[in-house]
């Protein structure tokens, strides 16, 4: 009976380690409201300038993360290896609503090892659905 505290001991470490693994969160911000972090999914409605700020958690320490990114609107991404990658939406376009998605496609840790990954966050923003028309566009619901 002496392997029964072993057996137990390497499944407690077999389903913590499942617990520790890697995941993006996102947050939004130029909402109303204070937000946080949430893993894999945030949304909010905005009343300013949107923008989603995603972020590698993960259990080691990381040297380096490459991102692949995408959005229906239009910003600027900032995405530079780290463990952060941010959308900031254009200004022209700050009142409406949209949808970005980053997802950590390897990971590189600090004991130089490295792992290929698909994990993504997606973010949906909502606004007052206004675009203000650029000089010269005329609006053709009216």
């Amino acid at each position: 009976m002496k392997l029964t505290p072993i057996i137990l001991l390497s499944l407690t470490a077999l389903f913590s380690a499942d617990s520790l693994a890697a995941q993006v969160e996102c947050l939004i911000s130029g909402t109303p409201t204070r937000q946080e972090f949430t893993a894999d999914f945030c949304s909010s409605r905005v009343n300013s300038t949107p923008g989603v700020v995603f972020r590698l958690i993960t259990d080691r320490t990381v040297s380096e993360a490459t991102w692949s990114y995408n959005t229906t609107g239009y910003g600027r991404w900032n995405c530079n290896g780290g463990t952060s990658c941010t959308f900031t939406q254009s200004t022209s376009r700050s009142n409406t609503g949209g949808e970005a998605s980053a997802c950590v496609t390897r990971i590189l840790y600090s004991d130089n090892t490295w792992e290929n990954t698909n994990i993504c966050a997606h973010a949906f923003y909502y606004g007052d659905g206004i675009i203000p028309l650029a000089a010269g566009e005329e609006n053709l619901n009216e």
